[in-house]
This record gives C-alpha cells, structure tokens and sequence, in this order.
C-alpha cells in the first residue's frame, strides 16, 4: 500500500513496525470461526494478518485516502 501520512485531524497513527502488528495479531490469537470488527484499519498493517485468521473481517474506515487500497487488497478476503 502506498504511504499515506496520518492525519492529525482525524487522529491519525499508523502502524508500521511488522513485528509490533504480528504481536498484537497473536496476542488476539484469532481462530478460524471469528468475526473480528476493526475500526480504523488505516494502510492495513494488523489487517494483513488477521484475515488470514478470522472467518470474517469488517473493516471501517473513514479516511478516504486509504479505503480504495483497502478495498482492492482485501475486499474478496
């Protein structure tokens, strides 16, 4: 995903670090029956790994910017 910088408006911290989202995701422990509900999912850093996870992932953003990306990436997941 291309790089969008945040927002301060909209309060706005993306999360970068890969090693920080795969702790966060595991610390979750998704299993494959669960409905997971993200709300900001900004450039799709803990998204990546959670639909891998769960048998459903909605996601609401609001943030025009990234919702197309996010769309094309993981809207068939």
């Amino acid at each position: 995903m291309s790089s969008v910088k945040p927002k301060q408006s909209l309060g706005q911290n993306f999360l970068v670090d890969e090693n920080i989202a795969r702790n966060i995701v595991d610390s979750i422990a998704p299993k494959p029956n669960d409905i997971i509900v993200e709300i900001g999912p900004g450039q799709g850093a803990l998204t990546k790994h959670l639909v891998k996870q769960a048998q459903t992932l909605v996601a609401f953003e609001i943030d025009g910017r990234v919702t197309e990306s996010l769309q094309n990436q993981y809207g068939d997941s």
